[in-house]
């Protein structure tokens, strides 16, 4: 068993934004082989396989995890967070067009211009990131300073949608009417919770800003 494939039911609530009914929640699902699991040795502690995790939340669109107290519950499925996002941006008076792979956020404008993109991450590394990416292209000189609580690690070989052409748009090699890499941020499943409207107006400020940019 690889170890750093797995984390504490505990834990994994803390990364979802949970509390102790998340973690009862995710005890349940690995008591139910919904998913992988493990005990920790020498002991009745619940590891949760997280790749696991995220391919049964990705595929499960109404499937809910609880958080403790007042709050509603959050959500733990990534479409639901796109179609968040997707609303978002025709709130703020743009568009949305949905592809094989991603989705492309586009200004109301003569130029009709991508101003960026969401993509879920590859299956290959889903376990790594809890949420899905938001990215912004020609990132070469955008400041993101303001948003540190979007940065990630993430590269472009990461996600779902770095695949043809699109590839092209994502390097910024001049191909696709792109100049420079994109920048990637990373949107956790968390917004999806309570208590998260200072992080929905960052991501809104963004958002314009990004489409600002691109005309």
């Amino acid at each position: 068993m690889a170890l750093c494939m797995y984390l504490t039911a505990k834990r994994t609530a803390e990364l979802l934004g949970g509390g102790r009914s998340t973690e009862t929640a995710l005890e349940q699902l690995a008591k139910d082989a919904l998913i992988k699991s493990a005990l920790l040795p020498g002991t009745k502690v619940t590891l949760i396989n997280l790749d696991s995790l995220w391919e049964y939340l990705a595929q499960s669109p109404v499937e809910n995890l609880a958080t403790d107290g007042a709050g509603p519950p959050i959500p733990v499925n990534r479409q639901q967070l796109v179609n968040r996002i997707r609303d978002l941006v025709q709130d703020i008076g743009h568009k949305s067009i949905k592809r094989q792979r991603w989705v492309n956020l586009v200004g109301r404008s003569s130029s009709n211009r991508v101003f960026a993109q969401l993509h879920l991450p590859k299956t290959s590394c889903s376990g790594q990131f809890a949420g899905i990416f938001l990215i912004l292209p020609n990132g070469g000189d955008f400041d993101l300073s303001a948003y540190e609580l979007f940065a990630t690690h993430a590269s472009l070989t990461e996600l779902e949608g770095d695949y043809g052409p699109n590839a092209d748009w994502l390097r910024g090699n001049g191909v696709r009417g792109t100049t420079s890499p994109a920048k990637i941020l990373h949107l956790p499943i968390t917004l999806l919770g309570p208590d998260t409207q200072d992080q929905w107006n960052k991501l809104t400020d963004l958002l314009i800003i990004a489409q600002r940019r691109r005309g």
